[in-house]
């Protein structure tokens, strides 16, 4: 079932790859529904797409093929967090997407998986006290807690491991004073 809390952070990192891309003209910020074909007869959903300027030739109206980034919101659904990396991931990765963002509003963290094959592992798991950084493109980043405090945290956040639920307590008392 969709929750509010779901486009109020699609919303906001749509708006900070516009920001990004909008004054150098680097490319293209897509949001959902967009689709992406990552092989023949295959695509993917992401929330949100984008597609680097020289590459914009293969964003078509119907779908784009393939693309540069992709960012996704997973919300309260446990099912849904263990498949995202695993088979999204993967497709990802055959398609040459370069870049993954999983935003995991249950955890209050954003985590950006290696997809080339030659790679395991993350670039990067961010949580609250983190800055968010793109490896491609360079340049690209957010204060994590600024994309958790437009959610209320009490719905939203419920983090499993103590530094994220110290995280989850800052936040929350961020949000009473706002």
């Amino acid at each position: 079932m969709p929750t509010r809390s779901h486009p109020l952070l699609v919303f906001f990192l749509i708006d900070t790859a516009r920001a990004f891309t909008a004054p150098g003209g680097l490319g293209e910020a897509i949001v959902a529904p967009l689709s992406v074909r990552v092989r023949a007869g295959k695509f993917r959903e992401p929330d949100i797409g984008f597609m680097l300027a020289q590459n914009v030739h293969r964003a078509g109206e119907k779908f784009w093929i393939g693309t540069n980034l992709v960012m996704e919101v997973v919300i309260h659904r446990k099912k849904s967090r263990e498949r995202e990396p695993e088979g999204k991931r993967s497709d990802y990765a055959e398609a040459g997407i370069a870049e993954y963002w999983i935003v995991d509003a249950s955890e209050c963290n954003v985590t950006l998986p290696k997809l080339r094959e030659s790679e395991c592992g993350v670039h990067g798991t961010f949580a609250t006290v983190d800055e968010a950084t793109s490896v491609f493109p360079e340049g690209l980043s957010f204060d994590v807690a600024d994309l958790f405090t437009v959610v209320d945290h009490r719905d939203c956040c419920r983090p499993s491991d103590p530094l994220t639920s110290e995280c989850y307590r800052i936040l929350s008392s961020m949000a009473k004073r706002a």
